[in-house]
C-alpha cells in the first residue's frame, strides 16, 4: 500500500553495521519526503520495532549476524503487511534477488549502488511498485526457464486479452492478488485464474518468473498499453 502523499514517509533501517545505519540515516535526513523513525541491528529488534512503528518502508540487510535475512523478510511482511520492504545487500547474485522477492520484499538493491539509485529504489517501493535494477532483472530472466519470452517480444503479449494485460501490469507494479482483485473489481479466485492463463500463454513456469517478465515489460513501456 503506497504511503500517503504530502507527508513524510516513515523509514525503518535494519542493518547490523553501525556505519551503514549512520550512512543511510544521513542520506535519508537530507530528503524532504523521508524520515527515519527507527533502527534495528538484530532480527528480534527489527520485528519488535517494525510491529510497534508500522513504518511505510523498511530497508533490510540480508546479513544480520547469524540471523537469516529471508526468514526475517517473511516475518516482517506478516507482522506489518503495509510496510514496503527494500532489501539492501552486499550480495548481488541473481539467486539472492530472486529469493528476496519470493520472501515478500518489494525491491532489491546492492550496497555498492550510489545514493541516487538507493533513493530511487526506496521511492519506487514506497509508491507500491517493485524495484529491480536492469542488471538484476536481466540476469534473473537469463536464469529462468528458456520458455519465457523476451521482455520486448510484443507478439507473445498479443496473445493476452486486455484483462490479462491489466493483471500482468499490476503484477509488474508489485501488487498482490488481493490488491489486484480490489483494483479491478474482481474476485481473488478470478485473479488467480488470469495468472494461470497468462503463465500458460507466455510459457512461464513460476510466479517469480512471471513477475520478472512483467517488471521488464512494464519498464520497457509495453504494458502501458493495457491501462
Amino acid at each position: 500500500m503506497p504511503y500517503r502523499k504530502g507527508g513524510k514517509a516513515k523509514i525503518l533501517i535494519i542493518d547490523d553495521h553501525v556505519v551503514v545505519r549512520e550512512g543511510l540515516r544521513e542520506l535519508l535526513s537530507r530528503e524532504s519526503d523521508l524520515t527515519v523513525v527507527g533502527e534495528a541491528a538484530t532480527a528480534d529488534d527489527a520485528i519488535a520495532t517494525c510491529r510497534a512503528l508500522q513504518p511505510d518502508a523498511a530497508i533490510v540487510d540480508l546479513s544480520l549476524g547469524r540471523d537469516t535475512g529471508f526468514a526475517l523478510v517473511k516475518t516482517l511482511r506478516e507482522c506489518s503487511p503495509r510496510t514496503a520492504l527494500l532489501v539492501l545487500s552486499m550480495h548481488d547474485e541473481r539467486i539472492f534477488a530472486r529469493r528476496a522477492i519470493e520472501s515478500g520484499a518489494r525491491g532489491y538493491v546492492g550496497k555498492h549502488e550510489d545514493a541516487h539509485t538507493i533513493l530511487r529504489a526506496l521511492r519506487r517501493v514506497l509508491s507500491g511498485k517493485v524495484y529491480l535494477s536492469e542488471d538484476i532483472a536481466d540476469r534473473l530472466l537469463a536464469s529462468l526457464s528458456g520458455g519465457a519470452p523476451a521482455a520486448g517480444d510484443r507478439h507473445s503479449g498479443a496473445r493476452l486479452s486486455r484483462r490479462e494485460l491489466e493483471v500482468l501490469r499490476l503484477i509488474g507494479s508489485g501488487r498482490k492478488t488481493g490488491e489486484i482483485a480490489e483494483q479491478l473489481g474482481i474476485s481473488g479466485k478470478t485473479v488467480e485464474t488470469h495468472r494461470s492463463r497468462i503463465k500458460e500463454k507466455l510459457g512461464v513456469d513460476s510466479s517469480t518468473e512471471l513477475m520478472v517478465v512483467a517488471i521488464n515489460w512494464l519498464r520497457d513501456g509495453f504494458l502501458e498499453q493495457s491501462k
